[in-house]
């Protein structure tokens, strides 16, 4: 059982003050559990608020105290502390231009501050808890980053604040979804963003000049497909060793899952196998026994891919949606 305690953090955006470091910490399987066995992990994560007032945001990031699954291995912590003031205000200048767009443009459902934080940055950021270290540690290269029907940027947007050494690209099907993507890239100063317009299928067949099928080490999907569609639409893009990181909602009870049991097939036919389904970390007490009394959870599936994927795939565009394999 491992517990870690942090302290809490308050940065003003706009006037010099340094502020202490936290360290949020996740537990992570270092073993693949068998391909009929979801595996479950709790992590802590931190807690934004954005508190408008005139010219300037409050960010205060809050952590509690979480124990790691008993059942699960040691690992090593996930650091969140090497966020500068400057990624900051980025985070949260992001939220400000989301929703001022967001009166022009429908790009999310979110309509509060407090929703896009807790529903989209909160869970973008909680990624980085569950990205397997192989996908990180002992590379020479930043790993490679593709976020799937990026929509409104999340996770895409985010992460690409939070590791700006990592080439992010984001791919989104709708074209004034994408100039938003531009936009805001550009006003945020994200020098490792490139967006492409077009659709999965499209930019991962084998047979075009300029595809990137098997060219990225990560590739995620927010609200994109049910799983054995969205694993035609992603496995193709990432490198054999590479990982498929997709936030789902899962139905409680967790005994059956009959949304990822029709996947399995398809991610094996497409050279993939499921690695782990760890639970979203919440951030305080209140928000567990929240949790705890919803019919579903937010979980992560995250798939790795051991072989290449048959040039057959992805099929034709809408296919993969009309007729999941």
């Amino acid at each position: 059982m491992r517990s870690v305690m942090t302290p809490c953090v308050s940065l003003l955006v706009g006037e010099r003050r340094h502020a202490a470091a936290f360290v949020a910490a996740a537990a992570w399987p270092t073993r693949r559990p068998p391909a009929a066995v979801v595996t479950t992990t709790t992590t802590s994560r931190a807690r934004w608020h954005w508190v408008h007032r005139p010219r300037r945001y409050t960010i205060s990031l809050r952590a509690r105290a979480t124990s790691s699954d008993a059942s699960a291995p040691s690992s090593p912590p996930v650091s969140l502390s090497e966020l500068s003031v400057q990624q900051h205000a980025r985070l949260s200048r992001l939220c400000e231009l989301l929703l001022e767009r967001n009166q022009q443009f429908n790009l999310t459902g979110m309509r509060t501050p407090e929703e896009v934080r807790t529903k989209l940055v909160d869970e973008s950021l909680a990624l980085l808890s569950v990205i397997p270290p192989e996908a990180t540690v002992g590379t020479t290269t930043p790993p490679r980053l593709l976020d799937v029907g990026s929509g409104a940027g999340f996770p895409g947007l985010v992460l690409a604040i939070a590791r700006p050494t990592w080439p992010v690209t984001l791919l989104e099907a709708t074209r004034k979804k994408c100039d938003w993507l531009d936009e805001a890239a550009a006003a945020l100063a994200l020098s490792n963003v490139r967006v492409l317009w077009g659709r999965a299928e499209e930019w991962a067949a084998a047979t075009r000049p300029d595809s990137r099928r098997e060219c990225f080490d990560i590739v995620t999907a927010r609200a994109v497909a049910e799983l054995r569609t969205l694993a035609e639409y992603t496995l193709p893009f990432v490198r054999v060793g590479g990982w498929v990181l997709a936030p789902k909602q899962r139905p409680r009870p967790v005994e059956s899952w009959p949304e990822w049991e029709r996947a399995l097939p398809a991610i094996d036919k497409l050279g993939g196998r499921t690695h782990a389904v760890l639970r979203m970390p919440v951030a305080s007490d209140e928000d567990a026994a929240l949790a705890d009394e919803m019919p579903s959870e937010r979980v992560t599936v995250v798939l790795t891919k051991h072989a290449a994927t048959p040039a057959q795939y992805p099929r034709a565009p809408g296919r993969p949606a009309k007729r999941p394999l």
